[in-house]
């Protein structure tokens, strides 16, 4: 989720609020469906594992928390967190179960 500089606090919002109402869309929890959500500007940062949450009105409180950062949109940082750390295991991915990834951002990557 883009949280750089040329999000505004209002669209930082919307952002918020489209993944709350998409989590509503399925059946969640450890044996269903399981979100994770990184945010990203200059840097990149796992604010929720997969394996964090087992419901949804705890994921939705987890989603509000989300602070906005500002910063560059360094859409790569964020690309190679989830790579190398959300899709595991011991964050909750599991074995045979797709990994989606949706990348929420108002535009072009200022660096890599």
């Amino acid at each position: 989720m883009d949280e750089s500089g040329s999000v505004d606090k209002v669209d930082f919002e919307r952002q918020k609020n489209f993944l709350k109402a998409l989590a509503g869309h399925f059946q969640f929890g450890p044996g269903a469906a399981q979100f994770g959500v990184i945010t990203f500007s200059t840097g990149a940062h796992m604010d929720i594992a997969l394996n964090k949450y087992r419901d949804l009105a705890s994921f939705a409180r987890g989603v509000n928390a989300i602070r906005h950062a500002g910063g560059w949109t360094y859409t790569g940082k964020a690309l190679n967190l989830a790579s190398s750390q959300l899709f595991t295991s011991a964050r909750g991915a599991r074995a045979n179960v797709a990994k989606v990834l949706l990348i929420i951002t108002d535009g072009v990557s200022t660096g890599e």
